[in-house]
């Protein structure tokens, strides 16, 4: 579930993957065929990288209790039902009132998507680009309610991680390592917080970032640049509008963000009794906000790697063994990325043949 964190590009992303409304441009469908290479190279690179820790799944599935798996089970489908709650919190702030039930399996593709692509959770935007062509909305509004979600993520998820490493510091567990994953997230908050302040005051500002990848393209190939579409630029400027005007539109949001969350550290809790650690929520909490840390700051998709090591640096120094907290982290691992890829890809395919 915290796929929306993940660190990358940022806006400059908009305007490659949503360029105009034609879906039949050759600009845009070389872009659609390049984003799927991506997305099939990094689900590959990830089931390579992890190939050893599926047989390792299914021995911990069948030795844990299953009253516990199945409490993370029903965690894991209401954070689904709640992203699609999130994107329709957003959409009403943004001025295109869209109903929740069908955002569902749009989220639920679209989380995938930043689960194994690096793109600062802007990955996902093609899908609700897609989703918004197909509902006749305008592009510039649905871009607007997309960058609210990942934005409004990052700010309930720094708030719930400055909680959790403030308990760390005072309990002497704060490390070196610890600090370095803060000071890298640091960066990619202002980076992105100095990108959204320059597009929240300026209309200018807005057209030129999201111009900004068809003149690369264009330098890069040494053609002429092609002339400036500005309807989706000034239509995304006018949704953030909006949210100027009145600022309490991002109350239901923010609320869905927080679930987000909170749903990651409820199946973590649940895995960890499921193995037997007994750990309590307030462990729960801080491991889970530490890993989607490293998550953000690791160079592979996923977190492969980075998640392991840092889940299990926690629970050890709050007192699990290590064979159970690796236990741990394998069946959390289960929750927190193969099934919502498995899901998400399940998705893509139904939204694929529904249109």
């Amino acid at each position: 579930m915290c796929a929306l964190h993940t660190i990358g590009a940022t806006m400059p992303t908009w305007k490659m993957l949503s360029s105009d409304g034609a879906p039949s441009t050759g600009r845009q469908a070389l872009m659609r065929r390049i984003g799927w290479a991506v997305a099939v190279v990094a689900v590959a690179a990830l089931l390579i990288g992890s190939r050893h820790d599926i047989p390792t799944v299914w021995h911990q599935l069948r030795s844990s209790d299953w009253r516990w798996v199945m409490t993370g089970v029903v965690a894991m489908v209401l954070g689904f039902v709640n992203l699609g709650w999130m994107h329709a919190g957003a959409r009403r702030a943004v001025g295109i009132p869209t109903p929740a039930a069908p955002l569902v399996p749009v989220a639920m593709s679209a989380n995938a998507l930043n689960l194994v692509v690096k793109s600062g959770g802007m990955a996902g935007l093609g899908v609700f680009t897609a989703d918004g062509r197909d509902r006749g909305l305008p592009r510039g509004s649905v871009i607007a309610a997309y960058v609210l979600v990942v934005t409004v993520a990052d700010v309930a998820f720094t708030l719930m991680l400055m909680v959790a490493l403030a308990t760390i510091i005072v309990d002497g567990r704060f490390s070196v390592i610890d600090g370095i994953a803060v000071a890298l997230f640091a960066v990619y908050l202002a980076i992105r917080g100095s990108l959204l302040a320059v597009a929240w005051r300026s209309r200018d500002a807005v057209r030129r970032l999201m111009s900004w990848p068809s003149r690369t393209l264009a330098r890069v190939r040494h053609r002429a640049a092609p002339a400036p579409d500005h309807e989706a630029a000034d239509e995304l400027f006018d949704a953030l509008g909006l949210i100027r005007a009145d600022p309490r539109r991002v109350v239901r949001t923010t609320v869905h963000a927080c679930i987000v969350d909170l749903v990651g550290i409820v199946e973590l809790w649940a895995v960890c009794h499921a193995v037997g650690t007994g750990t309590g929520l307030y462990v729960a909490f801080v491991a889970y906000l530490v890993s989607v840390l490293f998550t953000i700051v690791s160079v592979l998709p996923g977190g492969l790697g980075f998640v392991e090591l840092s889940l299990s640096a926690v629970l050890v120094s709050f007192g699990s063994t290590a064979t159970t907290a690796a236990a741990a982290v394998v069946l959390y691992r289960l929750f927190e990325l193969w099934l919502p890829l498995a899901s998400g890809g399940l998705a893509t395919l139904w939204l694929r043949r529904s249109r």
